[in-house]
């Protein structure tokens, strides 16, 4: 977990995965524990997302659920992304925990519908916008170093927008004001 944070987004999917092949194969945690020799609070961390998993830890619970090579291969797949940092990362130091879980729900949307009633949503200001919202936001309290840190992870969020594989589909209302 990067910076104590919790778990990624892509770990999370993997262990919504795992529990749901699990109740598929209509097993309980118990039950898939002794198959595999594992204690119950290991399987069940793993399919909280409270700790990551290992590749041959995954073949063993991709064994007992009879999974076929197609959908293991998106799975290890899954878990090897799932251990890889997020940009934000480097910025643990000035990001409240709930702002980087949102950018990490961001980072890995597909489409977000946004209504911003006062202010232009995030993805979409210029620099100096972007400066004075936070500025505000953070109060005089805030050094200017914490402010620029602030808008530059604001302007690196915006290349959700512009990348080449899967650009973020973002719609938009701003209020007429």
């Amino acid at each position: 977990m990067a910076g104590g944070r919790g778990p990624t987004v892509r770990r999370r999917r993997l262990a919504g995965e795992l529990r749901r092949l699990r109740e598929r194969k209509a097993l309980t945690i118990e039950e898939a524990a002794e198959r595999v020799g594992w204690s119950t609070a290991k399987v069940s961390r793993i399919e909280t997302a409270r700790v990551g998993i290992t590749s041959p830890d995954l073949t063993r619970l991709l064994d007992l659920y009879e999974l076929d090579a197609g959908k293991r291969t998106v799975l290890h797949a899954l878990a090897r992304t799932a251990r890889t940092k997020g940009w934000w990362d480097a910025y643990t130091d000035s990001l409240p925990s709930d702002y980087a879980t949102y950018i990490q729900l961001e980072a890995e949307a597909a489409f977000i519908r946004s209504f911003d009633g006062m202010l232009v949503h995030g993805l979409l200001q210029t620099e100096d916008y972007a400066r004075e919202v936070i500025r505000s936001a953070l109060m005089a309290l805030s050094p200017p170093a914490e402010v620029d840190r602030r808008v530059e992870v604001r302007m690196t969020r915006q290349n959700l927008l512009l990348r080449e594989e899967n650009p973020l589909r973002f719609w938009t209302v701003i209020d007429e004001a």
